[in-house]
């Protein structure tokens, strides 16, 4: 092919992209309300066939759909990705409302999905930071640690030695997020108006206002900074105990700031880690001078955070092998989110199982991950939360106090509070209150 034809061809393509971008959006329109009629349909249909079956055999019937949706439900979710994973890893906690089919299947969407081109990342690292990744990084490994919803996480380690996570975003996320939270909003729509006792609206207008606050990283980390410095985090090797704050690590987020040709004493290279808007890691005084210098920080879409080994919530057998007290790590973590809660005022939103770790040297600490979602709460309505958890504790349930604490954060991220907060002396609301609280107690401790 002449270069002239190429060059044709190429504009030919050029111009032709927004169109099938465009494309792309609309066809993923089309496949999730095609799913969702057809799961409703589904269901419709066997509640007429419920009339013409015996009695014995309805809940095998009913437990077949479940399966048979549930599975369809994940298999387009993986398909979709997008906002879609982040759904599903949230109904898959709610095992208080959605069949065990349903809870069993979307469990699968806490592990990692299909990971992106090793290409793709790399360019996003060099367009949000300005610098290859090898200019970055003495070791980037190609196989990521997790592939989430919005970004991959790789390991990697510093010119200095310090070993990190580089967070990166999907390529052209923000755009189908949008479009996700558009379908949402109309398929949510849709069921309210087709069965009015299904309003889901209020939990929908949430996920529109706060899912977008994800998509930028810088807005993630002044919050893993802020939860770090509300809840008083030890460093990972400090074993000294500290009374007045919780016994939990995050990650600190690294900002890298390169320095080549240096001159200080004779000539060497080096990097120099900058932490909380300070140098650590150099005498600054003995810089005589530079010839260049670069600030690589976290930018809107690549996020780079101090690496933390750890075991995974859910991960039972290597608890145990590790020879971690469940119940002391209950206890941590129903101590953090009651500490962000009634005294900060600013809480993790989006407590999924992914999102914990236990470290793997003792004394095993809860490794707590992902601010990307997070609330604030005034005065008032602390106060409010306060007077509620009282209130609740007087009631004559058989329960711990921290599992009470632990129902009332959930209570808070679904936003129940304005909805039950009246009925709090109701039998209903103490049964949902037990089932919630002890799926989260189970979750670890079984």
């Amino acid at each position: 092919m002449s270069s002239a034809k190429f060059h044709r061809f190429y504009c030919y393509w050029l111009k032709m992209l927004p169109f099938i971008r465009w494309a792309n959006i609309y066809l993923r329109r089309l496949r999730v309300f095609t799913l969702a009629i057809l799961i409703y349909l589904d269901y419709k249909t066997l509640q007429q066939r419920e009339k013409w079956t015996r009695p014995s055999k309805r809940a095998a019937l009913w437990d077949k759909a479940h399966e048979r949706n549930a599975r369809r439900l994940l298999n387009a979710m993986i398909e979709l990705e997008g906002l879609w994973v982040k759904f599903g890893q949230y109904l898959s906690t709610r095992a208080d409302v959605l069949p065990r089919a349903y809870i069993s299947l979307l469990k699968q969407l806490q592990d990692a999905l299909p990971p992106r081109s090793l290409q793709e990342i790399h360019a996003t690292i060099k367009k949000e930071l300005g610098r290859a990744t090898d200019d970055l990084f003495s070791y980037f490994d190609e196989t990521p640690l997790a592939t989430a919803s919005i970004a991959q996480v790789h390991r990697a380690t510093l010119i200095s030695g310090r070993k990190v996570v580089v967070k990166v975003q999907h390529r052209g996320i923000k755009t189908v997020i949008l479009e996700d939270l558009k379908n949402a909003k109309a398929i949510i729509d849709w069921i309210a108006w087709a069965e009015p006792q299904y309003n889901f609206n209020p939990v929908i207008d949430e996920w529109c206002r706060e899912a977008p606050k994800e998509l930028d990283f810088n807005h993630e980390a002044e919050n893993t900074k802020t939860v770090a410095k509300n809840l008083g985090c030890k460093k990972k090797d400090d074993n000294k105990k500290q009374d007045s704050k919780v016994d939990v690590l995050i990650p600190e987020v690294i900002e890298v700031v390169l320095y080549v040709s240096l001159t200080a004493m004779g000539s060497f290279a080096l990097d120099v880690i900058v932490i909380s808007c300070y140098l650590k890691e150099v005498d600054i005084m003995n810089l005589k001078s530079l010839s260049c210098f670069f600030d690589c920080q976290s930018s809107e879409r690549v996020l780079v955070l101090e690496y933390m080994d750890g075991i995974r919530l859910n991960d039972h057998v290597a608890l145990e092998a590790a020879g971690v007290t469940k119940q002391r790590i209950v206890e941590e973590i129903t101590r953090a989110y009651a500490h962000q809660i009634y005294i900060d005022g600013m809480f993790n939103g989006d407590p999924h199982p992914g999102n914990f770790l236990v470290s793997k040297e003792a004394p095993h600490r809860p490794i707590l991950l992902d601010f990307g979602l997070t609330k604030k709460l005034s005065n008032t309505l602390k106060q409010a939360l306060a007077k509620l958890f009282l209130a609740s504790v007087e009631v004559s349930f058989d329960l711990p106090l921290s599992m009470v604490t632990m129902w009332l954060f959930c209570l808070l991220c679904q936003k129940w509070v304005s909805s039950f907060a009246w009925t709090s002396q109701s039998k209903q609301w103490r049964q949902l209150m037990c089932s919630s609280v002890l799926q989260i107690q189970l979750m670890i401790l079984q």
